[in-house]
């Protein structure tokens, strides 16, 4: 078709089938029997072909109208779908979201946010990307997801603007912690440098945004021996080892749950990071993503302030 206005000449060849003659399908469209006529010899001057056979009985198929007509059903539900899909994307009603979220607020708040994104009554579906700040900020300037749940460093607007990103704070700061399983030998004594020196620390790839190497010597703790974005198995591997988790004070409402016991320490060294939905300031949240975000940090927001 030359034009999408062509497709209405596939909806009148469709209703002269379908009523089995012209005077039928003209009332039906409706539409003047003359114009439907002079409709169908257009498609068929346009192809070479005859559609319709005439006679006193109406207006039967020929072998290359029934082609046609197959073919032309085919092509308008496909230009259906696609309308429906593109009203529906401005509408904000049905369209795909994509955001990112980092591995610690994905144990934590994830649980509780699927089944709100899921019972949406606006029926948006969404793509989730799990990944360290920097893989999701790389993400957000390559366009594959419309923003993300993260950190960035606190009292770094200097860093969000020169990145052209834009932050809408969810928590004030998130702080490091380390945590361990109970009944873990520094759990019995006073502990120290040369104590937390001896043990394994695991982590997620987050934690170098924010944990530097001056950091590292002034705790004492060893360099993080595995990272991965999977606090699963990271707190699986924490509760079967003595091995040191270095994760996020979001990660607090669900540490308890986890079996996790956190460290009495003063992490002072540390920049603490503000915890904020991150967006392209150089372009706006579709309506869709705009809720979605909204419900996340509502949820997030609300477990956050307990």
């Amino acid at each position: 078709m030359r034009a999408l206005a062509d497709l209405d000449k596939l909806r009148y060849a469709l209703a002269v089938a379908r009523e089995g003659s012209f005077s039928a399908a003209a009332v039906a469209i409706p539409l003047s029997q003359s114009a439907l006529t002079r409709s169908i010899q257009s498609l068929e001057r346009e192809y070479g072909i005859v559609l319709f056979e005439r006679g006193k009985n109406g207006a039967r198929l020929t072998a290359d109208g029934l082609r046609f007509v197959a073919q032309a059903s085919s092509l308008l539900r496909h230009a259906e779908a696609i309308d429906e899909e593109l009203r529906n994307t401005a509408e904000g009603r049905g369209a795909a979201v994509s955001f990112g979220i980092g591995p610690v607020s994905a144990s934590t708040f994830l649980p509780d946010i699927l089944p709100v994104l899921l019972a949406s009554p606006d029926g948006a579906r969404v793509r989730i990307s799990v990944g360290s700040n920097s893989l999701l900020r790389d993400l957000l300037r390559q366009g594959r997801i419309e923003f993300y749940i993260g950190g960035i460093p606190r009292d770094s607007d200097n860093f969000a603007t020169s990145s052209g990103f834009r932050m809408q704070s969810i928590a004030d700061s998130s702080e490091l912690e380390l945590l361990v399983r109970a009944g873990h030998p520094l759990l019995a004594a006073p502990i120290t440098a040369a104590a937390l020196s001896r043990y394994a620390v695991v982590t997620a790839p987050f934690v170098r945004d924010t944990l530097q190497g001056a950091d590292i010597d002034a705790l004492g703790i060893q360099r993080p021996t595995i990272e991965l974005d999977d606090y699963g198995l990271l707190t699986g591997l924490v509760l079967e080892s003595d091995a040191i988790l270095v994760t996020s004070s979001i990660f607090d409402s669900h540490r308890s749950r986890a079996g996790l016991v956190r460290l009495a320490l003063e992490l002072t060294s540390v920049r603490p990071v503000t915890y904020a939905l991150v967006s392209l300031s150089s372009r706006e949240l579709s309506p869709a993503a705009s809720r979605v975000a909204q419900q996340l940090v509502d949820a997030i927001g609300s477990v956050v302030d307990d």
